[in-house]
């Protein structure tokens, strides 16, 4: 199947190419592979705007699951996985770092998306300054390459691909105020 086949194939999905092109994206974010050759397919398929806002949401969910996960991972595993040198130097990690080291490593190209999201969690770096750093740092990548493939052609942002975005902010904050009650239990 040629790149055009493969394009043409995810714009006749309509609608539904907004949800598969987010999830793609998430599960990029999450796993270690690199996540530019699905922004560039969004920005082909849902044009700058869309393609940028689906790389961007997608890979922030992506991030947060992996910050949790790394989180979860210290939290249940940590005694078993680190010595008790390596915890304290992931504690002083999470502590130390400011706002501008982490926008910098975000800036950074070779610091791996997916290796900077399980340390934040795992070393317990304070969520609202992962969460800010992140959406902030990952700005700039997510349109530039969904811009690149917007090149290749792309379609304009179509009403039914705005009401994917409002659905996913509203699915993101409804998983978010859900989470937020549980801890406090």
């Amino acid at each position: 199947m040629s790149v055009d086949a493969f394009i043409a194939a995810l714009q006749g999905l309509g609608p539904w190419a907004f949800p598969v092109c987010l999830c793609v994206m998430v599960v990029c974010a999450i796993i270690p592979v690199p996540a530019e050759l699905p922004a560039l397919v969004n920005g082909a398929v849902l044009g700058v705007v869309g393609g940028s806002v689906v790389t961007w949401l997608g890979a922030m969910i992506g991030a947060v699951v992996s910050y949790e996960l790394g989180d979860v991972l210290q939290q249940r595993f940590g005694t078993r996985l680190f010595s008790e040198r390596s915890r304290q130097r992931l504690a002083a990690i999470g502590q130390e770092s400011t706002a501008a080291e982490l926008l910098v490593l975000r800036f950074t190209p070779v610091v791996a998306f997916h290796l900077l999201n399980y340390v934040a969690g795992v070393s317990r770096v304070p969520r609202r300054r992962f969460l800010l750093t992140t959406a902030f740092g990952i700005l700039p990548g997510a349109v530039a390459f969904t811009g690149a493939g917007s090149a290749f052609g792309g379609w304009m942002v179509a009403p039914e691909v705005k009401w994917g975005v409002v659905v996913a902010l509203a699915l993101l904050i409804g998983w978010r105020v859900t989470r937020h009650r549980t801890r406090a239990q």
